[in-house]
């Protein structure tokens, strides 16, 4: 490029300016950058995978799907954004916002007082401490299991000489462990099928919607073959033949059954925590940045890392670097952009957390909403049923009619984790204790993996803006690392109040997720702005994003906000 080039700068704002270094460093293959998308899967497939999503179909079966594979994919591209300022510069998305008017006094107190908002409710690690609860039979006090999870989540992060590291790689195995639980779950569900459903499954001959079934016809596998009719509650009479359950599970997937769905009846504040949990979920996406600068992605490398309490101190700069825009360097940066964007971003991230939606919904839709059961299978609904009671108050309980039975099989109340346990209820008929054990392990792990990252990624956020806001604290106290680990110990403690204070789980995830929505609406709408302001009208072209995703970002803004709205107008009453 030149002399000239070196003088093109991006905009700094009311931060001090960018530190200059003069090369970029070599971008690196999938295995050195991989890490970070481990922690993100492993903090994404939580409460909304696990919990409200399964919820949701065995309310309404498959007919809300689109809304989850539509803010799943959404958080992809909203990801990429979060990363990019970290690549090209080493500093922090919020430390680019805050270059931004009206400066870091109004955006540094929105990100953190309505990002603690979201994480200070540990409905996660509540959860995780109930499935464990539930393992051993109910044996002893619920607070103790919670509080033994919470524990292991400070030996964690006090264990390596880098914080991330052992984390990193815990998540890593927790992401590998569920995957592979729900595609064995998937396999023995197929298997458990009569060999007319396995013959609808390979030869769907149409994907088509069915909505609550009001009553199981004994024969109605022969009504399928003859092309009958049957009467389902939107008063429409719907060909049999078309009861194809994968073909019904892509047709909903991808918004065939958006007609029909009965908006009056849905529960907002579920589907707005689900619609913010379709992935990470505000603020959790933007701890993204934090783990991929202290990876070394791009000009991360010379930021630095927090070190463990084993660790030697390194030295972690408070403002970021702007490289020679040489055409060496930018080829450099684009490199980074794509590797971490498409290999990363994508092939770990979206593809782990999207296949794991898919199958937890698949799962609870086959066995909850669309039932091809045998007699046995039917006694086995229907005591899980009984067991589950009207908690979320499932629309579709009056599915089993009659009076149920008041079978409990572990002999305690067990209204704290509704699909996983039923479904673990269900498997256990099919796989016997194995299939019990398989599925409740699997809850503990997904949920307690959704609640350290949350934990660490808070206290990362925390430290930094620290670090980098108020020269005056990091004078006093020259190490990162006493800040992260002072603020890991204040939300600790906060969390084991809470947790003893016996609050229900399910209402701490809501809580929580009402405030996501909101981090995620106000900031993906500024990215265009953001990015078109702080790089150079030179290098747009190279580095920004691309045009053709502005309107992905609008989309974005309008279905969260939709969301948001809609969730925050229940709880107000007025939807």
């Amino acid at each position: 490029m030149g002399e000239a080039a070196k003088e093109i700068k991006p905009y700094y704002g009311a931060l001090p300016p960018l530190k200059p270094a003069k090369e970029v460093p070599s971008p690196k293959g999938v295995m050195e950058i991989m890490g970070p998308g481990w922690i993100l899967v492993g903090l994404s497939i939580g409460s909304g995978e696990l919990l409200m999503w399964p919820t949701m179909t065995m309310q309404f079966g498959y007919i809300l799907l689109w809304a989850m594979l539509l803010g799943v994919t959404l958080q992809f591209f909203w990801n990429t954004e979060l990363v990019r300022w970290t690549v090209i510069t080493g500093e922090s998305y919020i430390q680019g916002m805050a270059r931004m008017p009206p400066g870091p006094k109004f955006w540094v107190p929105w990100f953190l007082l309505i990002g603690t908002w979201g994480f200070i409710w540990p409905g996660w690690g509540m959860g995780a401490g109930d499935a464990m609860w539930l393992m051993v039979g109910g044996w002893g006090d619920p607070v103790a299991w919670r509080t033994l999870g919470f524990i292991f989540c400070l030996i964690v992060i006090l264990a390596g000489k880098i914080v991330r590291e052992p984390f990193e790689k815990i998540m890593m195995a927790v992401s590998i462990w569920f995957t592979v639980t729900l595609i064995i779950s998937a396999i023995y569900l197929v298997a458990a099928m009569p060999p007319v459903e396995i013959e609808l499954l390979v030869h769907p001959s149409k994907a088509y919607l069915i909505d609550k079934i009001i009553e199981l016809h004994p024969d109605w596998y022969a009504e399928l073959a003859a092309g009958g009719y049957y009467y389902i509650h939107t008063g429409q009479y719907v060909t049999i033949d078309t009861r194809a359950l994968v073909g019904t599970y892509i047709w909903g997937l991808f918004g065939g059954g958006a007609g029909l769905i009965p908006w009056e009846k849905v529960d907002y504040v579920l589907l707005g925590a689900g619609i913010a949990y379709a992935g990470a979920g505000g603020i959790y996406n933007v701890y993204y940045s934090y783990w991929a600068r202290d990876k070394g992605w791009g000009m991360g490398q010379y930021i630095g890392r927090i070190a463990g309490i084993r660790g030697k101190l390194e030295t972690v700069s408070d403002i970021g670097f702007w490289p020679e825009p040489t055409p060496e360097n930018i080829s450099r940066l684009k490199k980074w952009i794509f590797n971490y964007e498409w290999k990363e971003n994508f092939l770990i991230w979206y593809v782990l957390d999207a296949a794991t939606l898919i199958l937890f919904t698949f799962i609870a839709g086959a066995i909850f909403y669309y039932p091809y059961m045998t007699d046995q299978v039917r006694a086995l609904y229907q005591q899980v049923y009984a067991e589950l009671g009207d908690f979320w108050n499932p629309l579709n309980k009056d599915f089993v009619t009659g009076t149920l039975p008041t079978f409990n099989p572990i002999g305690m109340p067990t209204k704290h984790i509704t699909g996983p346990l039923g479904e673990a209820r269900m498997f256990q008929l099919w796989m016997g204790p194995a299939g019990w054990w398989m599925f409740m392990i699997m809850a503990a792990m997904v949920l307690w993996s959704t609640h350290i990252s949350i934990l660490e990624g808070g206290a990362r956020m925390w430290a930094d803006s620290i670090w980098c806001f108020t020269p005056g604290l990091r004078e006093k106290k020259p190490s990162i690392r006493f800040w992260y680990y002072l603020v890991f110990f204040i939300f600790f403690i906060w969390g084991l109040i809470i947790i003893w204070t016996r609050m229900p789980t399910l209402r701490v995830l809501a809580i929580g997720a009402s405030i996501q929505l909101a981090v995620q609406w106000s900031s993906v709408i500024t990215v265009p702005w953001m990015y078109k302001k702080l790089i150079p009208k030179e290098l747009y072209k190279d580095l920004g994003p691309a045009y053709w995703r502005w309107p992905l970002f609008i989309i974005a803004f309008g279905f969260w906000f939709w969301a948001f709205a809609m969730f925050v107008g229940r709880l107000a009453g007025v939807v």
